[in-house]
């Protein structure tokens, strides 16, 4: 009686919250297509296996599948050597406790798994000699190896791998024959079961139980250990009987089908459900062993009806069939499409009319339940006027009547009482396309159409707003208290109600977006508002406290819908925001962060939701229109799965060097790499519920300042590191959006390049001391050859020469020696001059930087026509080199352009001018640019100007940047920082003159006036 009321409650409850069909997507499961099947080319399911590394092994009749995350290898007998498998028909998959695995063939026998070398091989105490046709395999509680094949039933010993000798020669067990069934019952005993007759073996206590079983004429054909003393066993006629091990009584609790009588292939027990599969479909029975339900391919998402094998994958169940994988898991969406219940898959509105019947709109006619045919109906018109366009767009409800807004044909009414259609009053209405109907609190039915704008029916009477004629509109949404937004394509408007116009909203978007194209709104409160958008996400808008002005950033920051299109904004009674995308279904906390994405594995019509097919009835039943259907949802009701997914570097790959692994790479504390090497990561995400849609973090400790956002891409390679030590580390997500924030790491050490290890140091030190020896040794021996030649009379000719080619190089190196003393007396004479400018203790930290300069333009010297000159172009790339690190804003962001003559300046002209670029380049970097400013630049350009008179000939130097610009009224010639101190000191020293514009950033222009004679 007890059990009578739960159920007539349950019934009432969802009839209650969900009115509307009642079919397969009642039942408490879901089932939906596995990814993973694209991956498996034989089409036939053997077997279903996760490791305890998570790594997922499928089984089929022509190879194996390895998945870990969203990687794959396949192996068979036609593979390549290091995927090889001698015979590659699968027909079974386990591992032993301390996590041996171990495939079963029908054709290669026992192989077991190499975890190091990623190999299969015929394991020691499985010999050659025994049987390589196998049909299934399995490991007990205690350890011990079950195998079954053409030469009957073999069992090893957990510690000794030798078989077992009392079970071999059991006269019991040499009589089973045929396809053979055992399961294990937690404990010590082994069920057994050959179709006909059934075994109890007690491996402690070497006790072989056969239990009477009479089932007639049928065959077992599947076995479960519901109890310990009970068992669960299906046959070959679709009867399921509970069998008790003490009394040997089997008792038939009920037939699955009286028609079809499918036979049963297996039998699982899922959370408080038992799943039936047969060679007819998928059936779910309650703990009771009562139907509540049946799958089948054409109504459902099952790809085959023969059901193979069930294997628990986390919190899903995947099921394998003769035409490839599905998942099972707790219904949390109920779907309905042309399938399983006979609506039109492309849905575009909802609506409940006034006797709680919800409606559903496609672009092929309207839609409602038929109770006693128990799907859908196409709606047949009652009365005299016909639909004007199936193609319904937009609906809602006003007393007994539903507004029907049609693609091409204006809007028409259905009255819900009577079932006939009434043509609406105003002409106005009836032509065009219209794109939302909105009934406000104030009972105001809103008309808005493609092009032709928005219109007002109230009291009877119709206003047309004219001023909303640019751009289609998208959508309508009001809140009490709040005046009615309107949304279209390119702008948001606002009814101002005292001049009952609509006034569009100025809205201030990030720089990364340009004004995005708007699909729907939801009104936060008074100063805030959400917008979907396309391929821009979810944005808030936040008015401006001191103006009208709205800014704009996206909702709930990264954490948020970012990317995606977003066609629908629904609020739960939870305060959780729930938006249709074209990437699924996303749940949102009241901050904007993510809470949870869904997808069609998660039982969803779809990944992609049409536009405006959105609802919400009375009950608060969200419903959510596709391509494919449709999906309903008590959002309160719906189970998010929190727990983080498992992750793991499942591959490291060195450049003709090393691939490791997701095995060896646990065992390495610290990885050696190569100097110069290319090094590639691989990042899996152990989730396979849909393991292409796993999403992926990673930073290199050391090298990269942020986390690096790689979207669903796993495989991160970088390039010459330099050397030193590094922690590469990993986060990822599921498809549905939930991360393992504590993630994974792998200390690395980039080894330097040998001709910078302590042995390659060690021989230049050796080398050097040989050539010094070699050197001197060489010496010595011209000297005496030197002194020897000398001495003969016959070689006095070449001597004078040498002699005159030695005055002439000394006269040079006096040249050059009176340049430098003339150069270091100037530079001497400037830095006399700097040191005088400031403080002391500024003083010394510029006098650094001054002799940085100094130091760096020494490098860009050269000797011409008996004197120093410089090249400028070379000073100012590194010049450049030399401050960009230190500049205030992001050094990438700052593009700089070199536009300097390389034509030589005297020593005394470029020894100030180079202090001054200095000093002025260093000001653009540490003061032009705004901090966030994404794209900045600076150009400098130098040019000698000849004088077409006597007047001398001049250097013409100008400096520009995009930045700030410099304050008003700011005077540089009169500035008394330190900078510009220095600035107008060495140009008063070089007699140069210098001017200042200002436009879009700042512009110097110096004059410097050469001595004659320069070049």
């Amino acid at each position: 009686m007890g059990r009578i009321a739960i159920c007539l409650t349950s019934i009432i409850l969802i009839a209650s919250l969900l009115r509307g069909p009642t079919t397969l997507a009642d039942t408490p499961l879901r089932i939906s297509y596995s990814p993973i099947s694209s991956k498996i080319s034989a089409p036939v399911i053997t077997s279903i296996y996760q490791d305890q590394s998570q790594a997922l092994w499928i089984g089929t009749q022509t190879g194996l599948y390895r998945f870990i995350g969203k990687s794959f290898k396949f192996f068979s007998s036609s593979s390549s050597q290091n995927a090889g498998i001698p015979n590659a028909d699968i027909r079974d998959i386990f591992e032993t406790s301390n996590g041996e695995l171990f495939i079963v063939t029908n054709g290669s026998g026992l192989l077991q798994w190499n975890k190091e070398d990623e190999l299969f091989y015929t394991p020691d105490f499985y010999t050659k000699s025994r049987s390589q046709f196998l049909d299934k395999g399995f490991t007990d509680s205690k350890g011990q190896i079950w195998l079954y094949g053409n030469s009957g039933l073999t069992v090893f010993d957990a510690m000794t791998k030798e078989p077992i000798q009392w079970l071999s020669e059991s006269e019991e067990i040499a009589a089973l024959e045929g396809n053979l069934e055992f399961r294990s019952d937690g404990n010590s005993n082994v069920i057994l079961t050959d179709g006909r007759s059934v075994l109890s073996v007690d491996t402690d206590s070497r006790v072989i139980q056969k239990i009477a079983v009479s089932l007639e004429t049928e065959k077992i054909t599947s076995i479960f250990v519901r109890k310990t003393a009970e068992l669960v066993i299906g046959t070959d006629s679709g009867n399921i009987y509970l069998l008790d091990k003490k009394t040997g009584r089997a008792e038939k609790r009920l037939q699955l089908s009286t028609t079809e009588k499918p036979s049963i292939t297996g039998i699982f027990a899922f959370d408080s459900l038992f799943l039936f599969g047969t060679n007819k479909g998928l059936y779910v029975l309650n703990s009771e062993l009562e139907v509540l339900g049946r799958y089948v391919s054409e109504k459902t998402a099952l790809p085959h009806n023969h059901i193979t094998v069930f294997s628990r994958v986390r919190s899903n169940v995947l099921v394998g069939t003769y035409q490839g994988l599905a998942h099972i898991g707790a219904e949390n969406f109920q779907t309905f499409n042309n399938r399983n219940s006979g609506v039109y898959d492309d849905v575009m509105a909802f609506a409940e009319d006034s006797q709680r019947n919800v409606w559903v709109g496609t672009y092929a006619g309207l839609y409602r339940f038929n109770d006693n045919l128990g799907k859908y109906e196409l709606f047949e018109v009652q009365g005299s006027i016909e639909l004007p366009d199936s193609r319904v767009m937009t609906m809602e409800t006003d007393k007994q009547f539903l507004w029907l807004g049609t693609w091409d044909k204006g809007i028409v009414l259905l009255d819900t009482r009577t079932l006939e259609l009434e043509a609406v009053q105003f002409a106005d209405l009836q032509k065009g396309s219209i794109t939302k109907i909105y009934k406000d609190h104030a009972d105001s039915i809103w008309v808005a159409s493609y092009d032709r704008g928005l219109w007002r029916i109230q009291s009877g009477s119709i206003k047309h707003f004219p001023e909303l004629v640019k751009y289609p509109i998208t959508d309508i949404t009001s809140e009490v208290g709040q005046p009615v937004l309107v949304v279209s394509e390119r702008t948001i408007y606002k009814m101002d109600e005292e001049t009952t116009r609509f006034e569009p909203l100025e809205i201030e978007f990030p720089k990364r977006i340009v004004t995005p194209t708007f699909f729907t709104a939801k009104i936060i409160d008074s100063h805030s508002i959400l917008v979907g958008t396309k391929d821009h996400g979810i944005l808030v808008l936040e008015k401006d406290e001191h103006s009208e002005k709205y800014n704009s950033s996206s909702f709930g920051g990264s954490q948020g819908v970012t990317k995606a299109s977003v066609y629908s904004i629904m609020k739960d009674s939870n305060r959780h925001y729930w938006s249709s995308t074209n990437n699924g279904l996303y749940k949102l906390g009241m901050n904007g962060a993510i809470v949870q994405r869904y997808d069609k594995t998660h039982g969803l019509q779809g990944d992609d939701f049409n536009f405006g097919a959105y609802y919400s009835t009375v009950d608060d039943i969200f419903y959510f229109g596709g391509t494919k259907g449709y999906t309903r949802f008590d959002p309160l009701s719906v189970e998010a799965n929190m727990s983080a997914p498992a992750i793991v570097i499942s591959g490291l790959t060195i450049t003709n060097s090393l691939n490791l692994n997701s095995y060896q790479l646990e065992t390495l504390d610290l990885i050696n790499i190569p100097s110069a090497s290319e090094v590639s990561f691989e990042i899996s995400v152990l989730d396979y519920s849909n393991p292409g849609e796993n999403l992926f973090s990673h930073k290199l400790q050391g090298l990269d300042q942020d986390w690096i956002d790689d979207g669903t891409n796993n495989k991160i390679t970088y390039n010459n590191i330099p050397p030193g030590e590094y922690t590469f580390l990993a986060k990822g997500a599921n498809a549905a959006g939930v991360w393992n924030e504590e993630g994974v790491s792998l200390r690395i050490r980039v080894l330097p390049p040998w001709y910078l290890t302590y042995w390659a140091y060690a021989f230049y030190a050796t080398s050097a001391m040989l050539l010094l020896w070699l050197g001197m040794r060489a010496h010595r021996t011209k000297v005496l050859k030197e002194e020897a030649e000398r001495r003969a009379e016959e070689t006095m000719l070449i001597a004078d020469s040498v002699m005159d080619e030695l005055q002439e190089t000394q006269e040079l190196q006096d040249q050059i020696a009176e340049s430098a003393s003339k150069h270091n007396m100037e530079m001497i004479g400037v830095i006399g001059e700097l040191s005088t400018l400031g403080d002391s203790a500024r003083g010394e930290s510029a006098l650094d930087s001054h002799l940085s300069a100094m130091r760096l333009l020494e490098t860009s010297y050269y000797f011409e026509n008996g004197a120093l000159a410089a090249n400028m172009h070379d000073y100012l790339n590194g010049l450049i080199d030399l401050l960009l690190p230190d500049a205030t804003v992001d050094p990438a962001t700052i593009s700089s352009i070199n536009l300097v003559s390389k034509s030589l300046i005297s020593a005394p002209v470029a020894l100030p001018l180079a202090l001054i670029l200095y000093e002025l380049i260093d000001n653009v970097f540490q003061h032009a640019f705004e901090p966030d400013s994404a794209a900045n630049f600076v150009q400098v350009s130098l040019e000698i100007a000849p004088s077409s008179t006597d007047a001398p000939d001049k250097v013409e130097v100008s400096i520009q940047d995009d930045g700030i610009g410099l304050p008003v009224g700011f005077d540089i010639g009169t500035a008394r920082s330190r900078g510009f101190s220095v600035v107008n000191s060495l140009c008063r020293r070089l007699s140069a003159t210098v001017s200042v514009s200002q436009g879009h950033g700042t512009h110097i222009r110096l004059s410097v006036p050469l001595p004659h004679g320069h070049a």
